[in-house]
């Protein structure tokens, strides 16, 4: 925890924000990622860049299953904005 905690406060001071709070058990990075993984071709991936799966014309996935790995903190931000962006494609699509 004393290394998540260090790395979190070396994030928050790069943003000129002050962290307040100790580290808890929910910075933890345990959430099952990484299963379709994001790439530009389904050699290295299952999805690309706009969440669709390579050679299908209408299957998306919005999940942290399309991060290339997982960081210290928790993904729930990411992800939120993974589902605007997805979001904001099938709407213009």
């Amino acid at each position: 925890m004393a290394q998540i905690k260090a790395e979190v406060q070396r994030i928050y001071s790069a943003m000129d924000a002050e962290l307040t709070a100790d580290a808890t058990v929910s910075w933890r990075a345990d959430h099952a990622a990484s299963t379709c993984r994001m790439s530009d071709s389904p050699e290295h991936g299952v999805v690309d860049s706009n969440l669709r799966v390579h050679e299908m014309d209408n299957l998306f996935v919005c999940s942290n299953a399309v991060f290339p790995n997982l960081g210290s903190i928790n993904p729930t931000l990411t992800l939120t904005a993974l589902s605007f962006r997805l979001a904001k494609h099938i709407n213009t699509a």
